[in-house]
């Protein structure tokens, strides 16, 4: 069998092999815990040789250690440059659980880091999920036979639920030839649904110039000079006690962090074989954390560009509503982040705790909704719900396929205001995350039959890192002004922010402290301070008890993970907020 080989060669022979390996592809159906009997690597590489990845066998034992994937040994600079275009061939999972995507991706290496060109969510050309790719590193091995090697992160990107699959993959690279690829799959976002995969797949290697390649490695370097420093959790000056109680559920917590004066404290990045290690770039499927961080931040933009009129817009001016009753008529911009339009069928009864309601609302005609992939057909399905009657801005009932209709109004308003070559989620990012330092914001959006881009989903579907969640919730904490620039409509982030018990939604859950209530997609927790004042800390929410909480006191607190929604404990944002006041008590800092 002959090594890697470059593309005009050997495609034809490739795409014959690449047959043969769809069949190889092996996966694993697993618990939540980490698999201890995992050793790291030592000091000579064992796993993943240069023999291995040129000529050997795909790997049947099951994953191993993530350490394999990063450089081992005595490492130096990678004694070539890469710059071209591979094409990824599709491989077959067992058991009918779906393919890994087949796509191509061009890269380029800049001062020791392996950089994508395009970093946002791949439509894959095979597959039953699309993928992000993003920066890796480059390196060479003296085992390695004078080949250079390269790692890179990766997530599998579920078209439905924007759940993630996080990967890491390597091969090796000369001026002209790559090896094959291997990669393994040991960390999702996906409770229902946890498995190990990995394999080995060909590669098709195109050598060539990038495009505007001095622009994007310029572009990048300003990326990482303007990510947020980071420092372990456990060198926060604390009592044990209080770090003991972040880590009260490991096998389902992916990563846990604070932000406090500008540094970002965070753990490791979990998975069941070994710390991620590429952390900083590791992107989770935060289900409804996407209602805060991006359909409130969207229509907070929206007001501070177009005054807060906007929240006093009708969805029936806007879109084309289809349903057989008029209870959309009065229905704002405003009740739809708010969870209150009215609109249901399944739980009439007012005062009934939120998530008894929740799943008879949001699973109402989920199949028609969740399987059309435009915004029109999307739009349809939500339109069939009935009407409670009530009218809206009275209860709350949880529904996020009414986050998707307030993300389709938000996007036909700016087209009205802009154009129609405008995009709700593309403007958002140029004007408002950009400018805080994300450098990339994957965001699900339908498919549109003229393949124009189409609406971003916003009721989930957005994968951050955690380094981004942070920026984004502190733009927040700094009520929407980012070096100066006010970018969010400031006097509502003032309400949101102050926690007024005056204000929200009734839920009727409780945790020790009193009532959660909810309002403008944030989540309110009730919560007593070194047992002197009593403050209630705004917070994103999302499914498998995601978190991300904007403390009294200015920090940020974050824990992302992967939990069945019932796991104990797992969202329990007290031992987050007892760390922060620990360190900068809530009693000095709130009136």
């Amino acid at each position: 069998m002959m090594r890697g080989m470059a593309w005009h060669r050997h495609a034809v022979a490739r795409m014959v092999w690449s047959s043969f390996v769809a069949g190889l592809l092996v996966l694993g159906f697993v618990g939540a815990g980490i698999a201890d009997t995992v050793e790291p690597p030592g000091d000579v590489r064992d796993r993943l040789t240069v023999d291995e990845l040129l000529t050997g066998a795909p790997n049947r034992n099951g994953p191993i250690h993530n350490g394999y994937f990063m450089p081992v040994g005595d490492a130096g600079p990678a004694r070539h440059a890469f710059e071209g275009t591979l094409g990824f061939i599709g491989a077959g999972f067992l058991k009918g659980t779906g393919r890994f995507p087949g796509f191509s991706a061009t890269f380029f290496t800049s001062d020791g880091y392996l950089v994508p060109v395009e970093r946002d969510i791949i439509r894959s050309s095979s597959g039953d999920w699309d993928i992000i790719v993003s920066p890796g590193r480059v390196w060479s091995e003296p085992a390695d036979d004078g080949w250079s090697r390269a790692s890179f992160p990766f997530t599998l990107v579920g078209r439905k639920y924007g759940e993630s699959r996080n990967g890491l993959a390597v091969f090796l690279f000369n001026d002209t030839e790559v090896s094959d690829l291997t990669f393994q799959i040991v960390q999702e976002s996906a409770s229902w649904s946890r498995f190990d995969a990995w394999s080995r797949i060909r590669l098709i290697y195109r050598p060539g110039p990038v495009e505007a390649k001095p622009e994007l490695a310029a572009a990048f370097a300003d990326e990482l000079a303007r990510r947020l420093p980071t420092a372990p959790l456990t060198s926060l000056d604390v009592r044990d006690d209080l770090l003991d109680g972040l880590e009260r559920d490991p096998q389902h917590v992916t990563v846990t962090a604070l932000l406090d004066d500008g540094v970002l404290y965070m753990g490791p990045c979990r998975t069941r074989f070994g710390d991620y290690p590429y952390c900083d770039e590791m992107r989770h499927g935060v289900q409804s954390v996407t209602k805060t961080a991006g359909a409130a931040l969207s229509l907070l933009w929206l007001a501070e560009k177009y005054g807060p009129e906007v929240f006093d817009l009708k969805i029936v001016d806007y879109l084309d509503v289809t349903a057989d009753h008029d209870g959309w008529n009065d229905v704002t911009f405003r009740d739809a982040i708010n969870m209150a339009t009215g609109i249901g069928e399944n739980a009439p009864v007012r005062d009934v705790k939120l998530f008894d309601a929740w799943w008879a609302d949001e699973t109402l005609n989920s199949r028609q909704f969740y399987d059309a992939l435009s915004a029109q057909l999307r739009l349809q399905a939500a339109f069939m719900a009935g009407d409670y009657g009530w009218g809206p801005d009275e209860v709350l009932r949880y529904n996020s396929q009414h986050t998707f209709v307030l993300a389709a109004a938000m996007d036909a308003y700016l087209k009205s205001m802009e154009g129609p070559g405008s995009n709700l989620w593309d403007s958002v990012f140029q004007e408002v995350l950009s400018p805080i330092g994300v450098g990339v914001a994957p965001m699900l959006h339908t498919t549109e039959p003229d393949n124009a881009r189409g609406v971003p989903f916003m009721g989930w579907g957005y994968l951050p890192t955690t380094g981004e969640l942070a920026k984004i919730a502190q733009l927040y904490q700094n009520r929407g002004v980012h070096e100066g620039q006010q970018l969010l409509y400031g006097d509502e982030i003032d309400l949101l922010l102050r926690g007024d018990p005056e204000y929200g939604f009734s839920t009727l859950m409780y945790n020790f402290f009193g009532q959660f209530s909810y309002d403008f997609s944030f989540w309110y927790m009730a919560y007593d301070a070194e047992g002197e004042c009593s403050v209630r800390i705004p917070q994103m929410m999302g499914y498998g008890r995601n978190l991300v909480m904007l403390m009294p006191n200015g920090m940020i607190g974050i824990r992302l993970a992967d939990a069945d929604q019932d796991a104990p404990e797992v969202d329990d944002g007290e031992s987050l907020a007892a760390l922060s006041s620990a360190l900068h008590p809530f009693c000095e800092d709130t009136p």
